[in-house]
């Protein structure tokens, strides 16, 4: 049964009860037999809020609708509200993935009556009334009057009205959509079920940006208001309900004023004493009416106007015959071009603000046509409103909330960000919020929360992390190596490495990286950052303490052995260059916590990657550290005795091939050594011969200055001074021919000094 139908076969229930009515089409439905209307409230209601009398449009929004179909026998309008509120409820339960059985059994009947109870309440103390004049601005689609004085814009709705933020909502959107994610506790200003002013607290408590209290900027809650409301599936009509729900809630102050929580929901002596009140016309009632979606009041006034109702309220249908506008009200040509869906100027009469005038270009946008046109009408009107500025309007919070109506999400955003010191905070949670509802692009979105971690990431590395949470997985990695590497700020990300060598946060709990990632792709990115040190040449502490992190032991080995090659002989006027004393220190370290104390977690580590080389390689520089430490010392024999264990040089002849082969299979940071260690090896046994040599002739000279048969010293310790310098000069030669067998791999340089102390020796 079509609308129009309906109402023509109800005609001779209409009589108006001028007493107490609460709406025509109501007592209508109610009065028809059980079996005759069964069709889905929501819908109904939606397509009555539009003004979408089409009979056709009607019929197919009941079969659409997934609600589930409803009876419409209802007694009085609180009846009939508290149906619709407990199918809104079902709707948001069957639509909430997210929610888990323990949640759902919770939504008892008691807790529902308690819900329905909150929502009796929001629409008891929502009625309707006027603006000041606010004419959208020119634009080369229409003429409009701009007036002299400054005009209502968007923000004044708080600042200026004490406008209050809109009721909790019975919606589980914002629980369950949202997730627990670690972002969300510094996000969600946005979810009325939430604190509308979590994320300005967080920032205020956490991060101590100012000694008062957060700003709770208005304009900022009412751009947050619009995008949980509306949907991108239907934009048109969900901005049609949040600006008919502004509307509604200027007036909440004069009627909390008038009605007590035991009354009914607004009623039409409740509509009609403010209306009066405020010397408001009929006509001009009917167009607030419908202005705000009070639907019920609508039908009741027009009834009252024209009592022939069911012959004004079946022509309000598209395509079935046009309403008489003629010369009267211009209320009454307004509800006419908007019932028709006809196209609304903003210098139309009874357009009297920019609201009203998106309101009318919105609700043309609900008609028929195909998705297409209704998309490229819809981007005229954003075009239309990005035409006006943000000048127009005077702020940006003005300028955004038109253009978020109008879809304008992105640029709106943008416009935000670029408007002050604060606007980058405040947008970053509008375009979070924004992309999860899949109002704004994706790649948008990611690239504002990039742009805000960059700017706080000096300060608040931490934070940064939290909010790269809502960067794709892939993207989000690469922005956190970034943020990783730009701050340093190892720990306060990462954590710290352990006594047993494993990674841990602050006191047991989870690090910001780990409630990212999992645990092997923390190791990856950790890796990954200490690798990129590696080939920016800035290795060194930072690297290795990365690696350790990840868990690549082999690779803090391998950053430790190339720190420690090319400092193994940094001393200056014989002082211990400071690097290589950390260095030389941290390696005596790990070596002693890790790798001298049984099966480590370390060892078993290294076993895994089966990185051998690096280990021998770190063993060797060690032992090469204490050489060159005594040989600066001048413990030349001491310390030819650690370089000779070494086998790195060759004993014998026949060794010299050995230890050609035996250099080539070293690690190379102890091959680009090996130079320094053959000149300092011939300087200890230059050393040692020059000694032998001296105390030889010293001996000598003992000896002739004796009595008859009396022996030198080196006699007395029985020290073959001739047989020791031979073998000191025949180990010079086999280290001069192991370096010419490297054919120059030693530098330019080696062979000649070797060359020249093997010849002071002979």
């Amino acid at each position: 049964m079509s609308f129009s139908s309906l109402l023509a076969s109800s005609q001779n229930h209409l009589t108006p009860d001028t007493n107490n009515s609460l709406t025509y089409t109501l007592s209508e439905l109610s009065s028809l037999p059980s079996t005759s209307a069964q069709f889905d409230v929501d819908g109904a209601y939606r397509l009555l809020s539009t003004g979408g009398f089409d009979a056709g449009k009607f019929e197919e929004g009941i079969a659409e609708m997934d609600v589930g179909e409803r009876t419409a026998q209802t007694q009085n309008l609180e009846t009939f509200l508290e149906a619709r509120h407990s199918a809104f409820i079902n709707l948001s339960l069957k639509r909430s993935q997210e929610l888990s059985a323990a949640m759902a059994s919770n939504l008892t009947k008691a807790s529902r009556a308690s819900s329905w109870s909150a929502e009796k309440k929001r629409l008891q103390t929502s009625l309707l009334g006027s603006r000041t004049y606010q004419p959208p601005p020119s634009s080369p689609s229409h003429t409009l009057v701009v007036p002299s004085t400054p005009g209502l814009h968007a923000s004044t709705w708080s600042a200026n009205q004490s406008f209050p933020p809109l009721t909790p909502s019975t919606s589980t959107l914002s629980q369950t959509t949202l997730g627990a994610t670690p972002a969300n506790k510094v996000l969600w200003g946005a979810s009325r079920t939430l604190d509308s002013h979590a994320h300005l607290h967080y920032r205020h408590t956490i991060l101590n940006e100012t000694s008062t209290p957060p700003d709770t900027c208005p304009g900022y809650l009412d751009l947050l208001s619009i995008l949980e409301t509306v949907s991108p599936n239907d934009l048109a009509t969900t901005s049609l309900t949040w600006l008919a729900e502004q509307q509604r809630s200027i007036f909440q102050t004069f009627v909390s004023q008038k009605v007590t929580s035991s009354s009914t929901p607004i009623t039409s002596t409740d509509f009609q004493e403010y209306t009066t009140s405020h010397n408001i016309t009929s006509w001009h009632k009917v167009w607030l009416a419908l202005r705000s979606s009070l639907i019920p009041q609508a039908l009741t006034t027009i009834s009252t106007i024209t009592p022939p109702s069911p012959v004004l309220l079946t022509r309000l249908k598209t395509g079935s015959g046009k309403i008489g506008y003629g010369t009267g009200d211009i209320y009454r040509t307004l509800i006419g071009k908007l019932l028709d869906f006809e196209n609304i100027q903003g210098d139309s009469p009874g357009i009297s603000n920019t609201e009203d005038y998106i309101f009318a270009r919105l609700h043309r946008l609900t008609r028929g046509g195909t998705v297409r046109a209704k998309k490229e009408d819809l981007e005229g009107l954003k075009e239309e409103v990005l035409s006006w500025g943000v000048k127009y309007f005077g702020n940006v919070w003005s300028f955004g909330l038109p253009l978020f109506c109008a879809g304008g999400f992105e640029e709106g955003i943008s416009a935000i960000k670029e408007s002050d010191e604060k606007g980058n905070v405040r947008a970053v949670s509008l375009a979070i919020v924004a992309g999860r509802r899949g109002l704004v692009s994706r790649e948008f979105y990611e690239e504002v929360v990039v742009m805000y971690c960059r700017s706080i990431e000096g300060g608040s590395p931490r934070i940064a992390m939290e909010y790269l949470g809502e960067v794709g997985r892939e993207r989000r990695k690469e922005h956190v190596k970034k943020l990783i590497l730009s701050t340093r700020a190892y720990a306060e990300l990462a954590g710290v490495v352990g006594d047993d060598g494993e990674r841990v946060g602050n006191e047991g709990e989870s690090t910001p990286i780990d409630l990212l990632f999992g645990q092997g792709e923390v190791r990856d990115i950790l890796r990954e950052c200490g690798d990129a040190l590696g080939r920016e040449g800035g290795g060194g502490t930072d690297a290795a303490e990365l690696y350790a992190m990840a868990g690549e032991y082999g690779r803090v080995i391998e950053v430790v052995n190339k720190e420690l090659a090319v400092r193994v002989d940094s001393f200056k006027n014989g002082v211990e260059d400071p690097q290589r004393n950390y260095w030389k220190i941290a390696a005596y370290n790990f070596a002693e916590k890790h790798l001298n104390q049984g099966r480590t977690h370390v060892i078993e580590r290294l076993e895994r990657e089966d990185n051998l080389k690096a280990g021998s390689t770190f063993q060797l520089l060690m032992n090469l550290t204490a050489f060159f430490d005594k040989f600066m010392e001048g413990k030349f024999g001491e310390s030819w005795t650690v370089l000779d264990s070494l086998g790195l040089l060759p004993r014998t002849a026949g060794e010299v091939s050995n230890c050609v082969d035996n250099f080539f299979s070293l690690d190379k940071v102890a091959r680009d050594c090996m130079g320094r260690v053959v000149v300092a090896g011939m300087e200890c046994l230059f050393n040692l011969h020059a000694s032998l040599k001296q105390d030889k002739s010293q001996a000598a000279g003992l000896t002739q200055q004796g009595s008859a048969g009396g022996q030198s010293l080196a006699q007395q310790a029985n020290i073959d001074h001739d047989k020791a310098m031979r073998d000191i000069r025949d180990r010079g030669r086999l280290i001069v021919t192991f370096a010419g067998l490297l054919h120059g791999s030693l530098g330019g340089e080696v062979a000649k000094l070797i060359a020249r102390m093997e010849a002071y020796m002979m």
